[in-house]
């Protein structure tokens, strides 16, 4: 299947290799081009609504300049209430009517206040507005403020906005005396706004009042509604009767905003003297225009790399096949076991002919380290039947059953950190008359088989020499004198300690060479240490005579020996079992028999550890006074 084949693998690391590069980089490009459109269409907008809102403000200038040249040909300024217009009302609205055609006016009409303070419609090009009452708002406070105005009005939603231009009449006493006022029409504000466009982007040009109302737009998509103008931190929302526009980044006067799933950027500025704002707004697509046509090149250069990279990796592919199969049978035909195949170099191989070689010389490296391989298997399988016979011979020297005597229960263990240990214990009743115990623990150095033969040398002496004698200072002195022969030239050497206990006086007398103490857990709970200060057996001759140390056994006693391996326990944080967490469990035995004792000791010791191995041999010896 070609998903799995050469040609797919090839085909996809040339992708990621060649294609995706360039394919990041012309998107990057088109990233650009994007951007620097969009940059440049903004300034387009702004440029447009800049030089639009100067010749809309001359609009509205010419228009209110105008309105006061009517004023002034009417003589309404200084007009006398005897020759208030209404007075023939007909005949005026004619007039009216004929000067705002001529004007280019929707509308003219003035107002004047009557006795009540309220502006009312005292001649009109359209007689149906005469007498009526215009309501007080700020666009006729603004141009009482300012003399000339325009704004514009928004009714009803149903209502055709207005837009207002006014200028006010004074008597001679510069008093307001009336308000000379014209609607001009929106579609001849937009015909002066598009009549002179000539734009790379279609814009739609809109006019907005100071209560944020659209009043009228030359865009056939948007309808007249409200603006909201939002702070850049705020949520975006849709309203179907409101338009929200956010600020665009740091560009002045510049927003964005959607209408009908479309975004829209749009530039406002106000129109002086008026309170009209001009947005000029366009939609995004009509901004951007140079990513659409790159992106269609964008996609044909993609196009045109997929094809030419596969076109490439089959030939490539074709080209190094031979080689390639001479190797997968070469590989096969090994992992079947016919090890006498060879690869042989193909002048179309290239760098397959160097891994064919290196198969080949990993071939035989494989067929010499399989010997080697069953070799050393040979000889592990040696050596562990030699371990296994010196295990055997280990467990049987030591004590198969513990000597019984009157009142002392005896327990012993002994657990090698390998398969065989440099540990050994020994218990035995010297004379069936006296009724005297033996007891000997031993800890050679190291670990293994060296360390074993040792120990058993070392018992063999220490049992020859106890036969002999009642002191074990002597013992233990002729002993070290007697192995320091074997060991002088090897560096080895063991601790040891050794003690003869009486079981009808209950006396334990007891010498100690370098072994930690014995443990001594008095009936009351109290702990005592036994050792002596001598050196390891092995390491220098004793030639001053040493002192054995005897001590009383009461009822309920127990004696405690161990090696290192239970003190020096380390478990995961590197944390040693130590004497004290020893001479604390042995504290907390009371009434237990030895073998419980044992049991609970292991059990604290593997607990201790959890997880971590054991680092060395392990040997306990427990004796209790009954």
């Amino acid at each position: 299947m070609f998903y799995r084949s050469l040609a797919a693998r090839m085909f996809i690391v040339s992708f990621l290799v060649l294609c995706l590069p360039l394919i990041l980089f012309f998107a990057i490009l088109l990233r650009i081009d994007y951007h620097e459109d969009l940059v440049h269409g903004i300034e387009q907008l702004q440029e447009i609504a800049y030089g639009r809102t100067p010749m809309l403000h001359h609009h509205f200038t010419n228009a209110q300049k105008q309105l006061a040249s009517i004023a002034i040909a009417l003589n309404l300024n200084h007009m006398a209430p005897s020759k208030d217009p209404q007075n023939n009302s007909q005949e005026t609205s004619e007039l009216y009517s004929s000067i705002a055609n001529e004007a280019g006016f929707k509308n003219i009409f003035l107002m004047k206040p009557n006795e009540q303070n309220q502006w009312k419609i005292v001649a009109s090009s359209d007689s149906s507005l005469i007498n009526k009452n215009m309501t007080w708002n700020k666009g006729w406070q603004k141009v009482l403020e300012y003399k000339n105005f325009s704004f514009g009005e928004q009714k009803g939603k149903t209502d055709t906005p207005i837009i207002y231009t006014a200028t006010t009449l004074r008597d001679k006493s510069n008093q307001v005396v009336g308000i000379f006022v014209a609607t001009l029409p929106i579609t001849t504000i937009f015909d002066h706004l598009l009549q002179t466009q000539q734009l790379g982007h279609k814009v739609s040009f809109s006019l907005i009042n100071d209560q944020n109302i659209l009043l009228a737009t030359s865009s056939s998509k948007i309808t007249p509604n409200i603006i909201q103008i939002v702070t850049p931190t705020a949520s975006k929302t849709t309203n179907a009767q409101v338009f929200y526009l956010y600020p665009f980044r740091n560009y002045l006067n510049t927003y964005e905003w959607q209408y009908q799933a479309e975004d829209h950027f749009a530039v406002i500025l106000p129109l002086e003297q008026t309170d009209l704002f001009l947005m000029v707004s366009s939609d995004k697509t009509e901004l951007i225009l140079t990513p659409r046509h790159s992106l269609y090149i964008f996609a044909a250069i993609c196009l045109f790399i997929v094809i030419f990279g596969v076109m490439v990796t089959l030939w490539v592919t074709k080209r190094l096949s031979e080689p390639l199969n001479q190797l997968n049978r070469v590989i096969s035909d090994v992992s079947q076991g016919q090890y006498s195949t060879r690869f042989y170099s193909d002048k179309r191989g290239y760098e397959i002919n160097d891994v064919g070689i290196g198969l080949n010389h990993m071939i035989e490296a494989l067929l010499k380290q399989v010997e080697t391989t069953n070799t050393e298997k040979l000889q592990k399988e040696t050596l562990a039947n030699q371990l296994n016979i010196g295990r055997s011979i280990q467990l049987s020297i030591l004590p198969q059953e513990m000597p019984q005597l009157p009142q002392v229960d005896l327990a012993a263990i002994a657990l090698p950190a390998q398969d065989v240990g440099g540990d050994f214990y020994d218990l035995f009743i010297k004379d069936d008359i006296n009724k005297t115990l033996v007891l000997s623990i031993a800890d050679a150095a190291g670990k293994g088989i060296s360390a074993c033969l040792y120990s058993l040398c070392l018992r063999s002496m220490l049992r020859s020499y106890a036969m002999e004698s009642d002191d074990v200072a002597a013992i233990m002195q002729k002993t070290n004198n007697l192995f320091i022969r074997d060991t002088e030239q090897t560096s080895m050497f063991v601790t040891a300690f050794s003690a003869f206990y009486d079981s009808q006086s209950g006396l334990l007398s007891f010498f100690s060479c370098g072994h930690p103490p014995g443990l001594l857990r008095r009936s009351n709970g109290d702990i005592v240490q036994l050792g002596t200060s001598a050196m390891a057996l092995g390491v220098m001759d004793f030639k001053t005579p040493k002192e054995q140390i005897t001590i009383h056994l009461e009822k309920g006693d127990v004696l405690l020996l161990y090696t290192d391996g239970i003190t020096e326990s380390l478990n995961a944080k590197n944390e040693l079992f130590g004497e004290e967490r020893l001479s604390q469990f042995l504290k907390e035995q009371s009434n237990v028999d030895s073998k419980t004792i044992i049991n609970n000791l292991i059990k604290a010791v593997k607990d201790f550890i959890k997880e971590a191995p054991q680092h060395d041999d392990i040997t306990l010896v427990v004796m209790r006074r009954l």
